[in-house]
């Protein structure tokens, strides 16, 4: 800190004041820094990023689920039209929309399997 004059305290004196002289003029502009850092997140020119395992796993349950409720839309949907063509004596439209369901609730099982899987997992 004396550049190897360790013999003269106003060396190490000063250094000490020009350093606190230093961190007192960055403690000073710190609110200012910290404002215009703000101001640059609300116009957008920063953006912040954060991963998160936990929030990534959500993400994925969350799409998983909405996937299952879109099967069974598409399964009900199929059981109606099957029925009323049924009634309506459109047998082999009939037997179309009910193949369709059958895959659709296959897919379904499959989708309710791997999502009671991924539940149980850590």
């Amino acid at each position: 800190m004396t550049n190897g004059n360790a013999t003269n305290p106003n060396g190490l004196l000063g250094e000490i004041g020009r350093q606190a002289a230093q961190v007192g003029t960055t403690a000073f502009g710190l609110p200012r820094r910290i404002e215009d850092t703000l101001d640059r997140l609300d116009r957008g020119d920063i953006r912040v990023r954060v991963r998160s395992i936990e929030t990534d796993r959500i993400l994925r349950r969350v799409g998983t689920v909405n996937m299952a409720t879109n099967y069974t839309l598409l399964l009900g949907t199929f059981v109606l039209s099957a029925t009323l063509l049924l009634v309506n004596g459109f047998l082999g439209l009939a037997i179309g929309a009910a193949s369709f369901g059958g895959v659709t609730g296959i897919a379904l099982i499959r989708l309710m399997l791997k999502l009671g899987r991924d539940d149980r997992m850590p």
